[in-house]
């Protein structure tokens, strides 16, 4: 028979037949959460601001459409961002009219009175789509995605930036081919300091756009730019839920009554994790690239154990972690597509408070001795370093997403005073979601 040996952590009506788990709860100061509470209250309230002020601006606004017989029709529009704007036109003739879908074949071209306007064309892969309008005049900038156009007389031409390759010392490097520049000088060629300008032009939507600004002041030419809030950051809010496989591996680092976990091995815990979401997007810079962020809840049970069998012995010992933590994490999402949506890889950073935090060691040494105890002192916050890829596609309004993400999450355990093991989390995470 196995003999309890005495241990200040059991409780007193403890009794080794009646079947119970031994546990030792590490009560949390729940005041201690709240500096983690106020940020989270204040991301959301951030979000949820932004969110309700697009809102406000997706809808129907004053403006018309470009019949292909160059007629104007006056009515109200329907805007939200330039992902959906270019891709399609929304139309009635007033507020109890019935909605109009119109494709970028069957119309020239559409806008509102507050200034957004787009064009029909054809992008850089000879698709026709609605080109937006960002400069308009003797010359006009109108850009699609990633893409931009000049357009003169009518007649659009794509702006480019290609690359080609340069040997230098039997080493082979990529160079900009900055062929846009060109065509900008040629058409621009009325201004004296046109050279300058182009200098100091980047390929993006608001350096070209400046160009076009000098051009106008430096030439007299009358030019309108348009700043719409569909140039301006997107916020969308979403959920996610999902499911997570974790494992908590140590080694022993400085504490000699851990040294049995140089041999251990971790189990995997499955658990599910409900996450809220925040997209912030940069239409007017890019769109491949966003930022993610929001706010995830975990909760695990992880056991890592070790176990010695000889003739006459058994020696198991387990450590068991029941923990939970909300984690506010900062992504990097970077899209493969052109449109902005569709493969994408995402990485950055997780802040994490643990909310709860329970540990217990057994050891069992058959025949003879159980002891139970437990000393793991967790930190109070630490960082995940998170990695992984995703799809995501518009539905309607909406964007639907599925994920996976690894993170890795060391130096969770505090080490100031008694000697602890070195431990981390290890994490995989699938997840499906929408973006509203």
């Amino acid at each position: 028979m196995l003999r309890l040996a005495e241990n200040k952590f059991l409780p007193e009506d403890y009794s080794h037949n009646s079947g119970q788990s031994l546990y030792l709860m590490q009560i949390v100061d729940m005041r201690k959460l709240l500096p983690c509470a106020l940020f989270v209250g204040i991301l959301l309230s951030f979000g949820l601001v932004r969110s309700q002020s697009n809102s406000a601006k997706d809808r129907f606004n004053e403006g018309y459409i470009l019949t292909l017989g160059n007629d104007s029709l006056p009515g109200l529009v329907f805007l939200q961002d330039h992902v959906f704007n270019t891709s399609r036109c929304v139309f009635k003739i007033s507020s109890e009219g019935e909605e109009q879908n119109f494709s970028p074949e069957e119309i020239r071209g559409y806008g509102s009175l507050d200034g957004a306007v787009f064009r029909s064309g054809q992008n850089a892969d000879q698709k026709t789509v609605f080109l937006q309008y960002k400069v308009r005049g003797k010359y006009s900038l109108l850009y699609y995605r990633d893409t931009y156009f000049v357009e003169s007389g009518g007649k659009l031409e794509e702006l480019i930036l290609s690359q080609e390759k340069v040997h230098v010392d039997n080493r082979t490097f990529a160079k900009d081919r900055e062929e846009y520049k060109y065509l900008l000088r040629a058409k621009m060629i009325g201004c004296h300091e046109i050279d300058r300008y182009l200098k100091a032009t980047g390929f993006n939507l608001e350096s070209l756009a400046r160009l076009f600004e000098n051009y106008a002041e430096c030439s007299s030419a009358r030019m309108e730019i348009y700043k719409h809030e569909t140039d301006k950051m997107k916020v969308r809010l979403g959920i996610s839920v999902g499911g997570m496989g974790s494992v908590f591996d140590m080694i022993p680092g400085s504490s000699a009554r851990y040294v049995f976990t140089e041999f251990g091995s971790p189990e995997i815990s499955f658990s599910f994790v409900p996450s809220a979401l925040v997209e912030l997007s940069f239409p007017a810079l890019t769109q491949k690239a966003s930022v993610r962020t929001g706010v995830t809840y975990y909760s695990a049970t992880n056991k890592y154990s070790r176990l010695r069998e000889e003739p006459g012995l058994v020696d198991l010992q387990e450590v068991t972690v029941t923990s939970s933590r909300i984690e506010v994490p900062v992504y990097l999402r970077y899209s493969f597509s052109r449109r902005g949506r569709g493969p994408y890889v995402i990485g950055g950073l997780g802040m994490n408070r643990f909310v709860s935090w329970e540990t217990l060691r057994v050891h069992t040494l058959e025949p003879g001795i159980v002891t139970t105890f437990s000393d793991l002192e967790q930190r109070n916050f630490y960082i995940n370093y998170l990695i992984g890829g995703g799809v995501d596609f518009p539905l309607g309004k909406r964007i639907v997403l599925g994920e996976v993400v690894y993170g890795f999450a060391p130096y969770l355990l505090d080490a100031s005073g008694t000697p602890m093991p070195t431990a981390w989390f290890q994490t995989v995470s699938l997840s499906a979601g929408m973006l509203f």
